[in-house]
């Protein structure tokens, strides 16, 4: 399977429409709605912080913590 990006309420973020790519953070569009949701967190260049992300897997949400580009689950 392959991450599709989630929003904290649990709906459904388009990661090819993000608007922001900055190093502080992405930006993300809900798909239905087009409301900017931040999903992401970049300091130095790599992910940190949470992130909620989709498993096609495991069909679950999972919230996902970046230490310095390193995924704590």
């Amino acid at each position: 399977g392959y991450w599709i990006f989630y929003t904290e309420e649990g709906k459904l973020s388009s990661k090819g429409n993000f608007i922001d790519n900055k190093e502080e953070g992405i930006w993300f569009f809900e798909a239905k709605t087009n409301v900017p949701k931040h999903v992401s967190h970049y300091v130095g260049g790599v992910l940190h912080g949470i992130t909620y992300i989709y498993d096609e897997q495991t069909g679950k949400i999972q919230k996902v913590f970046f230490n310095n580009g390193e995924p704590i689950f």
